[in-house]
């Protein structure tokens, strides 16, 4: 028996083919910024922080399986982000917010900080049946007068896309989810009436 082991052993020109192997896990990323005409100065008035719930403090590609269980969050052991979703949906922010500066003309205001906190709840694909997945991103904006304190605006952001039931659906599925919500928070910072933003730092 032992003699027939060493036989094929001594075949083999890899022993660690013999070996079970652990995957790699695939870096992913939100994808090329979307295409803008022109690339202007962010609006220098706002300032961004962002943080999140503690179980989206890591790489994972999250998804959930509603059907079975709402309450077990799963992750893919097959993917990861290049980073946290809290660094990439910030740096994805500032870039668009560069973009598209003229929409925040009104933050512009010289001598004038906001401070726009944004906490990130939800970044997930979830499925609601077999083969029936959407991706899912969710935060809570706040928009401060960083001299007076006072809150100018809130804003819950939510957003969802049909998402292919896989690893790929995933990842897919978050970065358009998550270009969404960027887009949804632009324009609710751009639909601020002005007088609103002054009344909140006692300037008129």
């Amino acid at each position: 028996m032992l003699g027939s082991l060493f036989a094929l052993l001594a075949g083999c020109a890899d022993l660690s083919q013999l070996l079970p192997t652990r995957e790699r896990p695939v870096i992913h990323d939100l994808g090329p910024v979307p295409v803008a005409e022109s690339v202007q100065s962010p609006a220098p008035g706002i300032v961004v922080q962002m943080d999140s719930s503690p179980w989206l403090n890591n790489t994972n590609v999250q998804f959930r399986l509603a059907y079975e269980n709402q309450n077990r969050l799963n992750f893919y052991s097959t993917a990861r982000w290049v980073g946290p979703p809290t660094e990439m949906l910030r740096e994805r922010l500032a870039w668009m917010m560069a973009a598209h500066g003229q929409q925040l003309v009104a933050f512009s205001n010289k001598g004038m900080v906001y401070r726009l906190n944004l906490s990130l709840d939800v970044f997930e694909q979830e499925f609601s049946a077999p083969g029936k997945s959407v991706a899912k991103v969710q935060m809570r904006g706040v928009l401060i007068d960083a001299t007076s304190r006072k809150i100018i605006s809130q804003r819950l952001v939510s957003v969802a896309v049909n998402a292919e039931p896989s690893i790929n659906g995933a990842v897919s599925g978050l970065a358009a989810a998550a270009n969404g919500a960027v887009k949804e928070t632009l324009d609710w910072l751009a639909a601020i009436p002005e007088s609103q933003i002054t009344a909140a730092s006692g300037r008129r």
